[in-house]
Parts: structure tokens; C-alpha cells; sequence
């Protein structure tokens, strides 16, 4: 067979079964050869070709087709949909490996962080799009969201929080001003659940992060709420979302983002919150 050849074959029954296993049997004679096919019956190694980055686009994704793919592959990773697929030919090679992927348990909302998501979750509107992040606020809020209807979804961190609220019915992304009726994230971290649930899942979609993170790109969705948790916020509103008590505990992620973005949206609510404010001689709970 010449290096480049189209190969057309039928569909369902129609599949020439033994042309195909000589093919894979010689595969390493071939060059360039792409098999064209509907309704596949039978399991193929060779499948379409192309790989996805699963749980993650966040920055790597953003150099598919500029720099060559050096990739482990695992059978426990969520195959994802999104831009975060690659073909074959763009690796420099590959390993294997199979492992669990780590879990992380959503973080149990204490009173307080309860207290301050009931206020937040009283200003988000049927039809908004939520960006989420991590921490006791961020887990309450998504709680208390569960009888809110057609929220959207346009978040850096895609979590169990997120998933129990897509199979609840309340997130549809109908309203949603680009990427309508689909969850877009970056990355997602969670539970065992969690990847499985991904896994396979076309209303996901895994985007590079130099999109997903972009303020003029989150600016464009009307009633855009961003909800992040903080360190420490003063009476003046000023947020400590990398240090605690002027020691470095954490990076701050997208939340200046977000926070941008909701800020310049149609309707946008930027909520930064935290079961601590932080005075000269005061202490309480704070919600910028």
C-alpha cells in the first residue's frame, strides 16, 4: 500500500474484518495510511489517532502543533473532549504507565462559610455563569445552588461541586453567551467520581487556560459570578489571598482573572469571601 493511501471502507457488517487485521499485523510497513469509516462494529486498536490530555488543558494544551509531545499514557485518565486533543503524529514518544489518579475531597463547609454562601447565592440570578474555585465558601455556595435552574458554567477548576449540580438539572449552560450548553474548565480535580463521570462526557469541554482565564473572554457573559475563597480581607476590602498573617501559604490562581472579568460583564458579580476578615483589633467575617 503507498504511504499516504486512503483507505474507504462500508459500515457496520459491511467491515472487511480480516483486511483490517492485516493491516494492523503490518503496521509498521505503512506510512501515512488513514482508514475512513462509519459505524464501526468491532474494537480497533488504531482507533482515530488522536490522544486527549484528559483531566487538563490549562497552559500545555495552548502548544498543540507548535512543539512535539512527549506523553504517558493511562487507562485510569478521563478521555475528555475540548482542545486538548492531539494526534499521534504530533508526539515525540510516548510511556505507559497505570496508576489511580489522586483524589481531593470537597472541603466540608463549616457555619461560617455557610452564613457567607447563603448571602452570595441570594445575588446570582436564574441563567448566570459561575466561575468556582476551592475552599469551604466555594463548597457551600454550590450547595445552596441546587435549586437555582440553568446556571453556565466557565470555570479554571472543574469539581464534584460542579458535577452534582449538571446531574441535578440546575447547570444547562442555555443562557450561556459562548460555549452555550456546554461545562467549560481547565483543569479538573476531584473525586474517583468525578473522572469517571468525565470520562467520555461530550457536555464538557477541556480549554486552554490563555482562553478559559481571559478577562475580556469572561467579560463577554452576562451575569458572570466569580466566587473564590480568600485568606484574609480587611475592612476596606482589601483581599490577602496569598499569605496568611504575612507568611506565603498558597497562589491565587485565576481569582484576579475571574475577578476582572466579572467585573466588566453585563450583570457580572466578582465575590471574594472568607470566614475571616482581618482588623487592627477586630475580627469577623468578610465577603468583597
Amino acid at each position: 500500500m503507498p504511504p499516504g493511501a486512503d483507505v474507504i471502507l462500508p459500515m457496520a457488517n459491511g467491515e472487511p474484518v480480516g483486511l483490517l487485521d492485516a493491516l494492523e499485523a503490518h503496521n509498521e510497513r505503512l506510512e501515512g495510511v488513514r482508514v475512513h469509516q462509519m459505524h464501526a462494529l468491532h474494537e480497533r486498536p488504531y482507533r482515530h489517532g488522536h490522544l486527549s490530555l484528559g483531566t487538563n488543558a490549562d497552559y500545555v494544551a495552548a502548544l498543540i502543533g507548535q512543539v512535539p509531545f512527549f506523553v504517558e499514557t493511562n487507562p485510569r485518565m478521563p478521555r475528555t473532549f475540548g482542545l486538548n486533543q492531539l494526534h499521534v503524529s504530533q508526539l515525540a514518544g510516548f510511556c505507559q504507565a497505570e496508576r489511580p489518579l489522586v483524589e481531593v475531597p470537597p472541603v466540608v463547609p463549616d457555619e461560617r462559610d455557610e452564613a457567607i454562601a447563603a448571602r452570595i447565592v441570594e445575588r446570582i440570578p436564574d441563567g448566570a455563569t459561575l466561575q468556582v474555585g476551592i475552599g469551604g465558601v466555594p463548597a457551600a455556595v454550590m450547595t445552596f445552588l441546587r435549586d437555582h435552574r440553568d446556571l453556565g458554567i466557565h470555570t479554571e477548576l472543574l469539581s464534584d461541586g460542579i458535577m452534582d449540580l449538571v446531574e441535578r438539572g440546575v447547570i444547562t449552560g442555555t443562557y450561556k453567551q459562548l460555549r452555550p450548553n456546554k461545562v467549560v474548565a481547565t483543569f479538573a480535580l476531584g473525586t474517583q467520581r468525578l473522572y469517571d463521570w468525565l470520562d467520555l462526557n461530550a457536555a464538557v469541554e477541556m480549554l486552554p487556560v490563555d482562553w478559559v482565564n481571559d478577562p475580556r473572554v469572561i467579560a463577554r457573559e452576562r451575569n458572570f459570578a466569580s466566587i473564590n475563597a480568600t485568606t484574609e480581607v480587611d475592612l476596606y476590602g482589601q483581599c490577602a489571598s496569598e499569605t496568611i498573617a504575612g507568611r506565603y501559604w498558597s497562589s491565587s490562581g485565576g481569582q484576579a482573572d475571574f475577578a476582572r472579568g466579572a467585573m466588566y460583564a453585563e450583570g457580572g458579580r466578582p465575590s471574594s469571601c472568607c470566614a475571616r476578615s482581618r482588623a487592627r483589633a477586630s475580627a469577623g467575617s468578610g465577603c468583597a
